[in-house]
This record gives structure tokens, sequence and C-alpha cells, in this order.
């Protein structure tokens, strides 16, 4: 039995699990899902799913104790660790030394000098570390020095067809010679702000007319005319229906622009752990190569 652990904010730690099991091949009969993205409960996953519960986040100790009794209930021969190599709140510590898994790591780029304290004393081992984008150099180092192998994993997300709404409204919007564009950010509410004025400001600029659709899981209150608002995973089942997209710097969203030929532009915010701002300049360099 596989566990792919999932923790952090957004459904950007969903989508990538499953990407990461498609690009794998996993057979999801035989995987469990342990994440916090709430979103989660209303989909049809091809895996097992626990979500973790909310007072368990909230409690100080809570996420060891209650690893430690998940743990004591399923029999794991593959722990896989999405993003940070010791949990969140390095609520991994103690469990990688003596066990019966092998442990393996994806990794996507993390600001390292922020996530390095978590990690104090822990001393992760796996068996491989999956690179999922260039890392920080003292990143890098310690994936090297933690891994038995190290593999660069280029992530495909699985394919879904354009929603026959959606499909509808980009036949209404092209008999007005208009365009669709989108607006995608999951949270919070104030940056789903931030990216709508920016697209509407665009638009503004440029002269157009589009419809925007915001997908997100937060809704504004007050919206311009021919505006929609919707929540819709994965959301990239949209991209190739639109004529213009917005994000943040998200993992996910650049990840999967890479594999949909739409103009987009990005709006990078501030993250703890997260360097949008060098994942914006980091895709936009890899377009201006193409």
């Amino acid at each position: 039995m596989r566990l792919y652990y999932a923790l952090g904010g957004g459904a950007g730690h969903l989508a990538r699990a499953l990407a990461v099991g498609h690009t794998l091949g996993w057979d999801w009969q035989q995987g469990h899902l342990l994440t916090n993205a709430s979103q989660a409960r209303t989909l049809s996953l091809p895996m097992r799913l626990t979500l973790l519960p909310e007072e368990v986040q909230k409690q100080a100790g809570g996420l060891p104790h209650f690893l430690e009794k998940f743990l004591s209930q399923h029999s794991f021969d593959e722990v896989y660790l999405d993003a940070f190599p010791a949990g969140l709140r390095g609520e991994w510590a103690s469990f990688f030394r003596p066990s019966k898994a092998r442990f393996y790591y994806l990794a996507r780029r993390l600001r390292w000098e922020s996530y390095l304290p978590i990690l104090d004393q822990i001393s992760p081992f796996f068996k491989q570390a999956f690179l999922l984008e260039p890392l920080e150099p003292p990143h890098q180092q310690f994936v090297e020095s933690q891994a038995a192998s190290v593999k660069q994993l280029m992530l495909r997300y699985p394919w879904v067809s354009l929603p026959s709404f959606f499909a509808d409204l980009k036949a209404q919007a092209q008999a007005q010679h208009r365009e669709i564009w989108l607006v995608v950010h999951s949270q919070p509410q104030s940056e789903l702000a931030q990216l709508y004025e920016y697209a509407r400001e665009t638009a503004q600029l440029e002269s157009k007319n589009p419809y925007l659709v915001l997908i997100s899981e937060v809704k504004l209150p007050r919206l311009a005319p021919d505006t929609w608002q919707i929540s819709y995973f994965p959301a990239y089942a949209l991209f190739a229906g639109a004529d213009r997209i917005f994000s943040a710097g998200g993992f996910n969203t650049l990840q999967q622009l890479r594999q949909v030929p739409v103009p987009y532009q990005s709006l990078p915010f501030v993250r703890r752990f997260d360097d949008q701002f060098w994942r914006v300049a980091y895709h936009r360099s890899l377009r201006a190569k193409a």
C-alpha cells in the first residue's frame, strides 16, 4: 500500500498528487491520500482518502500524535512526502527510523532558509527523491545527501475534456467576437481580488471586452457585468477553452500552462515557504527561449 502525504494551503498539493500518480503510472487502487485540502471531500478521487481533521492542525503536537495513530492502523510499503521533506511542521521527524516503509520525496522549490529551522535535528532518508523544478542550491545539496537516488520528473497532468457548460460559453463568446479570460486562484479572497483587478485593468488598457471567469474556492462580493464565478477542479480542464489566463505563481498552474498553448499573465504573491517570484521569472525565461 502506498501513502501520499499532501498538506498545505489550497488545492495545489491535491492536484500534484494526481499528477504524480499519473506520471509514474500508479494504480491508485493501492493508494491512500492523506491531505488537509477540504475540497477533496467533494471530489470523486481514484484513491482512498483521509482528510486531516481541522482540530488536529490547531493542536500543539496534534500532527505527530495523529500520524502515530494513523500509521498504526495501516501497513504502508511506500510513503511519498509532497514538497516538505519532514512535513509541513516537521511532523514526520520520529517516523523515518526505524521504519518498514520506503520514503520518497517530491521536491518543488522552497524558500529553504525559511523551512530549515523546521528540520532542526531531523535527518530523513529517502529511497528516491524526484525533482519537480530547480531547487535553491542548499535545498538541492540536502536532497542529494539524504536520498539514495535523485531523479528529475516532469509532471504530466491527467487529460480532462472541456466541460459542456464551458464549451457553451465559448461558443457564445465567439458568436459575439469576444474572448474568454480566466482568473485562476484557489484562495484567499484578497489575492483573488487583486488578480481580478489585474485582468480588468489589462482589458481596459488593451481596449478589450472579454468575458471574465473566476475559478476559485472563494467568491468576490462585487463583480462587473459579464463576470462569472465558479469552483471547479481541476481548473486546468478549462484552460484549453480560454483566450488568456491570469494566475498567481503557484507550482501547478504554471506547470499546467506549459502544456496548454494559451497566453497567460502571472502575479506572484508572498508565501512563507513557496517562492512564487522566482517561479514566475523562471517560467517567463522558459517562454522567452521557446
